[in-house]
């Protein structure tokens, strides 16, 4: 019995030095902004302009929530004239975060016509001062770029048109496909406007998504022996073979669903039927307001700000 009162006095003082610490910590705690303080997230040492508790970059107003960040996010780095016109804005603010960050679609659907990024804005590039061409902000002490700024080539924005073919139709050495073609046209991402409606690469929703989960190529254009683009095994011609879709197919479905609405927002970049003999995508049809300026009455650039998208321009 002795030992067991012990044991029960112990239990509770530390009960209580628990509570008195945590309320002691509660009042010692500095000032943070409301949201920090709602999701419990404490403000990093030194870091004066913190994104209200979600991040480190400033926004115009703050983010509720992690999904109000990446549409703003997505709003800041989309590098062309958007077409909002029946879709959700937010997410087509998701979808151009997916697309533009992480994602680098244009890193393989775009760059055809003079490069993913403007010679200008090139990070890749060494600065003009040290014999290259990219004109951003350098550290003068070294020949290392600093801190630069990427600016995506709007001209070939997701136009797709690089080939990822082996010109001995060896496998692809990455193990993503391709046995036997010699020509692997990335495919054309903006929308296709040949039914009188915008779909990515002339894709429903239902037949991209089901694109990105299986692999499932809706063009069949790897099947037929004889031709460049006849893909033989171990490889499946059945399906996608250069793009990465078993990663990419694991997205939710919102967030797919969020990716094709972006890819339905953006200018269209008209595309010719390849020669004979070459994989033959569907031709893509733009109306006559998706010229390089983009037809300035329907395509603007947004932001998000209060939990609102607004027009720039």
């Amino acid at each position: 019995m002795l030992l067991e009162k012990v044991m029960n006095a112990r239990t509770k003082s530390a009960g209580l030095l628990a509570g008195l610490a945590s309320l002691v910590g509660v009042a010692l705690l500095p000032a943070q902004p409301a949201n920090a303080q709602q999701k419990g997230i404490e403000t990093a040492a030194g870091i004066s302009t913190p994104s209200c508790g979600l991040g480190l970059r400033p926004y115009p107003s703050c983010p509720i929530s992690a999904d109000d960040e990446r549409i703003a996010e997505g709003y800041r780095i989309n590098p062309v004239p958007l077409n909002l016109t029946g879709l959700d804005p937010r997410k087509v603010g998701i979808g151009s975060y997916w697309v533009n960050s992480a994602g680098n679609c244009d890193g393989c659907h775009g760059g055809t016509n003079g490069g993913q990024y403007t010679s200008a804005e090139n990070p890749q590039n060494l600065p003009v001062a040290l014999g290259g061409t990219y004109t951003g902000n350098y550290h003068s002490s070294t020949a290392t770029p600093y801190n630069p700024t990427a600016t995506e080539n709007p001209v070939s924005f997701m136009g797709g048109g690089a080939n990822f073919g082996s010109p001995t139709g060896a496998c692809d050495a990455s193990g993503m496909g391709g046995c036997g073609a010699t020509t692997l046209l990335v495919r054309n991402l903006t929308p296709d406007f040949s039914t009188g409606v915008p779909l990515p690469e002339a894709n429903t929703l239902e037949h991209f998504i089901q694109t990105l989960r299986t692999g499932h190529d809706f063009q069949d254009v790897h099947l037929t022996p004889g031709t460049a683009t006849y893909v033989t095994a171990p490889a499946d011609g059945r399906k996608l073979q250069i793009m990465p879709w078993p990663a990419a197919g694991s997205a939710t479905d919102y967030d797919l669903e969020s990716i094709y609405a972006y890819l339905t927002a953006i200018p269209c970049i008209p595309t010719a039927a390849p020669p004979t003999g070459t994989e033959a995508p569907p031709t893509h049809k733009c109306p006559a307001a998706d010229s390089p300026t983009y037809g300035t009455a329907t395509y603007h650039l947004y932001k998000y700000v209060d939990g609102q998208v607004q027009q720039v321009n």
